[in-house]
């Protein structure tokens, strides 16, 4: 049987704008993984945050991850991945 892993809710703290994320929820182990995780993610880089060179054209996403804020909300998915996305598309 798969270990569960636990639904984090993150969301940003910082002003958000027109073609940017606002919040994901992501299936990984840890509080520390969902924060390093982007929502584009696939699920072989939960808990890897892009390069700032990533983010030098667009950046749909802060650059920091310190200012995200991490709630857990649930337990029992089965694989990490990203669940679901909120983007303000313009």
């Amino acid at each position: 049987m798969n270990t569960p892993y636990n639904l984090w809710l993150v969301t940003r703290s910082d002003k958000v704008d027109y073609d940017e994320y606002d919040s994901f929820v992501v299936s990984c182990e840890t509080l520390e993984q969902a924060r390093f995780t982007h929502p584009d993610s696939d699920p072989d880089n939960i808990g890897v945050y892009p390069s700032t060179d990533w983010q030098k054209d667009f950046n749909p996403w802060p650059a920091d991850p310190d200012t995200l804020t991490i709630k857990h909300i649930g337990s029992n998915c089965t694989e990490p991945c990203v669940i679901i996305t909120s983007f303000n598309a313009g």
